[in-house]
């Protein structure tokens, strides 16, 4: 399926926005590309993130799994990591969610929700998907080695 295809048919579903994962080295995802659905077409939107690696829950977490009740999401970065809170602000414009600055992790006020708390660690960003309440790992724990913002001219289709 090309771009174009691909657009076709997430418009037919009504999608604002696709998330394309591209493979890296030996089959591992490798980059993420945003592919915005218009009326009149489509376009990429300028974020790129290079992925380190993915880890997925099963890997991390044994024992009871949580699945939420509500599918609300948003992004959370703390206030203190600029690092972290810029690739959030990208983040949330690719994905057009909302997002929250927070002071700790404990303030997250919402009952039912799914974050993606995006933090920087060793010269990478990680993005990880929780449960709000009881806050617990949700999904996966993805590794963003490096991000780059396109320039607008480059991302049109």
């Amino acid at each position: 399926m090309n771009v174009e295809e691909l657009a076709v048919t997430a418009a037919s579903m009504s999608a604002s926005t696709v998330i394309i994962v591209c493979r890296g080295l030996k089959g591992n995802p490798g980059r993420i590309l945003f592919l915005r659905i218009r009326r009149l077409g489509y376009n990429f939107h300028p974020l790129v993130l290079g992925l380190t690696g993915v880890k997925l829950i099963r890997e991390v977490q044994r024992g009871r799994k949580i699945y939420p009740k509500k599918e609300f999401f948003s992004l959370s970065a703390l206030k203190e990591d600029t690092h972290a809170c810029h690739m959030m602000l990208w983040l949330a414009d690719a994905l057009q969610v909302p997002y929250i600055r927070l002071e700790k992790l404990d303030n997250l006020a919402c009952e039912s929700c799914t974050i993606g708390f995006v933090r920087s660690a060793n010269e990478q960003i990680i993005l990880e998907f929780m449960y709000s309440k009881p806050l617990s790992m949700l999904g996966p724990i993805v590794k963003i080695g490096k991000y780059r913002i396109l320039k607008r001219e480059n991302v049109q289709v």
